[in-house]
């Protein structure tokens, strides 16, 4: 398991984790499946949380898929123990930094809740993150050691784990005016806990279209597991979710569909809609509500909160 995340990512599915490890688990408990897909992996944390589900079900291969070639990236390189030592001792250099640029008063206020005192206080440090999102896009293309550890630091230091793009490809993601303090030892163990996981049996890092992904698998269908968790469609808008230059779009999550009808055992997530209710009763889909709390508001009661879908075939 899984203790401290790398870093947070929006649409983490830590929260949901007890229901994928009952649905994976009923899934897997009568078939012989041995292959777990993922094509929107992320953050890794419906993977991450389910890991014992799915090896005591008797999934011996995992292929995790991302269409950010800059996440698929970093955890390649985490992977591969000869370059563990020097990501993280260029990772630290630049959090250390970092740091220097957060004063007492900064923490101080962060504890005491002085948002507007703390905002003061922390523009040096939001100028320093500002320069490394542009040396990061200036590197744009490149798959090395450098530009991996400035996308680990933008994802520490944004917004709410929000990675996002521009129409060039630029990222533009937020600073996080939230600045916690990242101890050396206990950041190292988890750079370490990760190489392990991904050394623990067959684990394929893939950054293809999922489209592409799916028809690359699908002749393997019956002894595989698939889980989607696309980004989620956006009723009452275009449809879009602009993570990316490539928006997701409400076609997409039809397409989507059609493809989930013809593979053998599936699990999806998405907004509760009828889009995807419907679906379900038209395809013999099992599916529940769950509620969850709204990330970009932290203080959600009952009224606020979000309802997803959960739904399965297998």
């Amino acid at each position: 398991m899984i203790e401290q995340k790398l870093f947070k990512w929006i649409g983490g599915k830590k929260w949901l984790s007890d229901n994928l490890n009952a649905v994976f688990g009923e899934a897997l408990a009568n078939k012989k499946i041995d292959t777990y897909i993922e094509p929107f992996a992320g953050g890794l944390g419906s993977f991450l949380y389910t890991l014992d589900t799915l090896k005591e079900g008797g999934i011996q291969k995992a292929i995790l898929n991302d269409v950010n070639s800059n996440i698929i990236n970093l955890y390649s390189k985490i992977q591969k123990e000869d370059n563990l030592k020097p990501f993280f001792n260029l990772y630290w250099k630049l959090e250390k930094d970092y740091q220097s640029q957060v004063t007492k008063e900064a923490r101080e206020l962060h504890y005491i809740k002085d948002k507007d005192a703390l905002k003061t206080e922390l523009l040096p440090a939001k100028v320093f993150f500002e320069g490394v999102r542009r040396d990061y896009n200036t590197l744009k293309g490149s798959d090395g050691l450098q530009r991996t550890v400035m996308f680990l630091f933008l994802m520490k230091h944004s917004f709410n784990g929000l990675y996002r793009e521009n129409s060039k490809g630029d990222c533009n993601s937020p600073f996080n005016w939230k600045q916690g303090v990242f101890d050396k030892d206990k950041t190292f163990s988890t750079f370490q806990t990760y190489n392990k996981v991904f050394n623990s049996f067959n684990i394929s890092f893939e950054n293809k279209d999922v489209f592409q992904l799916i028809d690359e698998h699908k002749a393997n269908k019956a002894s595989s597991l698939f889980y989607f968790d696309p980004p989620y469609l956006n009723e009452g808008t275009t449809g879009e979710n602009k993570y990316d230059k490539d928006h997701f779009t409400r076609d997409h999550q039809v397409r989507l569909l059609e493809v989930y009808k013809n593979l053998d055992n599936v699990v999806f997530s998405n907004h509760y809609l009828e889009l995807f209710k419907d679906f379900c009763k038209d395809e013999g889909f099992e599916y529940q509500e769950i509620l969850r709390n709204n990330v970009m508001n932290p203080k959600s009661t009952e009224n606020t909160k979000i309802s997803e879908i959960l739904a399965a075939k297998f």
